[in-house]
Formats: C-alpha cells, sequence, structure tokens
C-alpha cells in the first residue's frame, strides 16, 4: 500500500512538472523524499526543476546522487551535464554529456549541450568554436527539426561576427519554435548591429522570456508610450552600469508625454549621478518604499516604446553632469600636459570580461607619448598590472580612491580625452560630453 501511495504521489509530481507548475511538482516531490532518498526517479526529477528555477548547485546536488542509484542512465548524465554547466563546472559536464551519448549514441540533445559548452568555451579560446559547430550539427543529423541547435548555431556565427549566416540559423530556429526566445534575442542583436531598430528593438522585448533574466511584477499597467499627463510613471533600471548610463538619455523625451517621472535604480551608485538628468522628479535604490505610481516601464524598453531609428537617438550631449556635492580633485601634474583617462579592464562575468578586456601592456605604446599624464579610471587593478604601471612614467593611479560613480565622473570631466574597453567608463565620458577613444573587441556588441 506505501509503495502505491508513493508511486501516485510521484505520478502527480510529474504531471505537475508537466504542466509548468513546479513549485507544486517540488512539493509532491519533496512527500516522497521523507520516505524514500534513494529514489532516482525522484531525485532527477527535483534536479530538473531546481535548474528550471535557476538553482544550479541544488540541480547538481539532487542530480549527482541520482546518477551514483543509476549510473547507466543517459538523461540522468545530460541533465547533470545542463546542471553542471549552469554552474560554471564545464569540464565535469562535458564528462556527463559525453557518457550520456555514449550510452545512447543518438542522443540528440546531449550533442546539442556538448555544443553549448563549446561554444561558451570558444568565447575564450575560439578553437574550440569548430568543435562547437561539429556538435550542433551532429545533434541536427539526428533530430533535424530541433530548435536548439539552431540557435547555437546562431550563437555560434554571431560570435564569429558573420551576421547572415546567423541570421539565417536563428530564423530557422524561429520557423521550428516561434516562440524560441534565446533565437529572439540572438535575432535582435542581429538587428541592432545592421541599423535597424524598430525591428531590432522589438526583438529585444523578447529577453523577458529568457531563462537568465527576471521580470519586476509590477501590479501597475505597462506604459505603451502614450500621454500620461496628470499620471506618475516608474521607470526602473534593470541592467549593468554601462547600459543604464546609455539609456537614462531618453528621460528627457518621456517627461514631454506627461506628469511625473520617477526613477528606480537597480545599483546605488547611479541615484547620485542620475540627479543630474532632466526631467527625473524623483529617484530611488531598488529595495526603498516606493511612492504610489500608475505606470511602469524598464529603462531599456523606452527605445521599443518611442519607435528609435539611427536619426532619432536622444543625442543632446552631455545628459549628464557632475552633481554640485562632489568634490573628486585630480592629483596635480604639469599644465601643459595633455590629461588622458585609461580604463583596460571590466568586472562583469568572466566570458564578457575576457571580450571586452585587454592586457594593459596593449597600452604601452600610447603611454609613451610625450607631454602627456595618464589616470586610471577604474577602481580595482589587478597587481600584476599595476606593478607593470608603476614601471612607466606618468601615470597616476586615482581610480582606487573613487568612493562612487560620481567621483568617476568628476574626474573624467578634468580630463581632455578618455580611452576605454567598452564598460561604464566609456559610456559615462560620452554622456558627459567628454572625446572618448573605444578600443573595441572583434565582435563588438
Amino acid at each position: 500500500m506505501e509503495n502505491k501511495t508513493l508511486e501516485n504521489i510521484f505520478k502527480s509530481a510529474v504531471k505537475n512538472y508537466q504542466k509548468g507548475n513546479l513549485k507544486l511538482a517540488k512539493k509532491f516531490c519533496h512527500q516522497i523524499l521523507e520516505r524514500d532518498t534513494e529514489n532516482w526517479q525522484l531525485l532527477n526529477l527535483l534536479g530538473v526543476i531546481a535548474g528550471l528555477e535557476g538553482k544550479p548547485k541544488e540541480a547538481v546536488s539532487y542530480l549527482s546522487k541520482a546518477v551514483k542509484l543509476n549510473p547507466n542512465n543517459p538523461e540522468i548524465h545530460s541533465n547533470l551535464g545542463l546542471a553542471l554547466k549552469d554552474s560554471q563546472q564545464l569540464e565535469a559536464a562535458i564528462e556527463h554529456y559525453q557518457k550520456a551519448v555514449e550510452l545512447k549514441p543518438n542522443y540528440a540533445e546531449a550533442y546539442n549541450g556538448l555544443g553549448n559548452i563549446f561554444l561558451e568555451l570558444g568565447k575564450l579560446t575560439e578553437s574550440q568554436l569548430e568543435a562547437a559547430i561539429e556538435y550542433y550539427q551532429k545533434a541536427l543529423e539526428l533530430k533535424p527539426n530541433y530548435a536548439e541547435a539552431y540557435n547555437g548555431l546562431g550563437n555560434i556565427f554571431l560570435e564569429l561576427g558573420k551576421l547572415i549566416e546567423s541570421q539565417k540559423y536563428y530564423q530557422q530556429a524561429l520557423k521550428l519554435d516561434k516562440n524560441h526566445a534565446n533565437a529572439h534575442f540572438g535575432l535582435a542583436s542581429i538587428l541592432l548591429k545592421q541599423g535597424n531598430f524598430i525591428q531590432g528593438f522589438n526583438e529585444y522585448e523578447w529577453r523577458w522570456q529568457k531563462k537568465d533574466i527576471s521580470s519586476r511584477n509590477f501590479s501597475q499597467t505597462l506604459w505603451e508610450g502614450s500621454n500620461f499627463q496628470g499620471k506618475t510613471l516608474l521607470v526602473y533600471t534593470e541592467q549593468g552600469l554601462g547600459d543604464s548610463i546609455q539609456f537614462i538619455r531618453y528621460i528627457p523625451l518621456v517627461k514631454k508625454l506627461g506628469g511625473r517621472v520617477i526613477v528606480e535604480c537597480n545599483q546605488a551608485g547611479l541615484k547620485l549621478l542620475f540627479t543630474t538628468v532632466s526631467g527625473i522628479d524623483e529617484l530611488f535604490v531598488k529595495g526603498e518604499t516606493l511612492p504610489d505610481f500608475h505606470l511602469q516601464i524598464p529603462l531599456m524598453s523606452l527605445p521599443q516604446i518611442l519607435a528609435t531609428t539611427l536619426e532619432t537617438i536622444p543625442a543632446e550631449i552631455p545628459y549628464l553632469s557632475v552633481p554640485e556635492s562632489t568634490d573628486f580633485q585630480m592629483p596635480p601634474a604639469p599644465e601643459k600636459n595633455l590629461k588622458i583617462g585609461i580604463c583596460w579592464q571590466t568586472k562583469s562575468n568572466i566570458n564578457t570580461s575576457q571580450k571586452r578586456s585587454c592586457p594593459v601592456e596593449y597600452l604601452e605604446e600610447i603611454l609613451s607619448i610625450g607631454k602627456a599624464n595618464f589616470y586610471i579610471l577604474q577602481k580595482e587593478v589587478l597587481p600584476a598590472d599595476l606593478e607593470w604601471l608603476n614601471s612607466q612614467t606618468k601615470v597616476y593611479n586615482n581610480g582606487s580612491s573613487f568612493k562612487n560613480l560620481a567621483d568617476t565622473a568628476a574626474a573624467i570631466k578634468q580630463l581632455d580625452l578618455v580611452i576605454s574597453i567598452d564598460t561604464a567608463v566609456a559610456h559615462l565620458a560620452g554622456a558627459l560630453g567628454k572625446p572618448v577613444w573605444i578600443l573595441l573587441p572583434f565582435d563588438s556588441d
């Protein structure tokens, strides 16, 4: 009787999982787990659910137990491979995916998983991209109508800067699955690179359907661009510092369409800086209590709502200034020398950092020019980089003394030129109206 009861509970868990009711499915699973801790099917399902909930470490824990109980099950190895990938344990993930295809040679999903891992490795070492292509092609050989594999190929050719080929693969993925959020997002990148802003920003709205981006669940109506006279609109930042600085330029346009505009910053450092933006009535940091408002919109949806084209990008420069309360002063230097700010490293995730950053030694020729002093604009500098820079003349490490973004802005305002990789420093300098030379990777975004 006990076994029959547990079996029925597990069936209920599976049904709810299949319907997308993950919370209820997990509840049923835990009812069984209290009485049966060595059920590989149960542990496998709990691992899959944890992965879907964005909890890769928890998924690895459940699936590692499941694979010990049933080491010859290819599905468990494949699921564990995905969980390990999501927790950035790439080498271990490869081992389990390879075990999955060893046990099940026609396992298209496992080949696709290998493709995803080698694509990620290929972002660091391009030699891995060819292996990723082969894995995706093998997946398609086994499963010709496999949207995930077409999306993977789209990602690879986007990484290689081959936009036409990439677009072809994304479109094929969408032909097979019109709601494939990652393919829509990849297509958005291509269209925006091509200058097709109307369609590109429409596709960019699919970001909210991606597993790695969480939307805010406000009860207030999403603003659709109409006049909101007499009402209060909340605009909230959603991504990194650089994107927030770039897109805050839209606020004056928004203000012209209505009443009060309040802005919520997802990073505290933006609040003081954004006090200088025209059109903002009140500023908050995420987590602070917001006043009553009628409408809401994420900052990076404004270009889509306002139907931005290349010709209508808000270009009133500067649109930021140094807050009056900021008194940061640069160290004294010969007055006749040019003052040049430098930034070569970003703190983004490892793939983005490797792609956008450059070795500090690349700056050697620039640093050797006469009648110029150089000022470090990044707050953190690797010890090896700092040692090398200390061997150079006319380099000042004032970045370490920045208390906030407003200090960075004050430093930039006192310079003649900024030389930076694609990071918040470059966008801040541009917003302040300071000349910027941007160092871009081959496939810049």
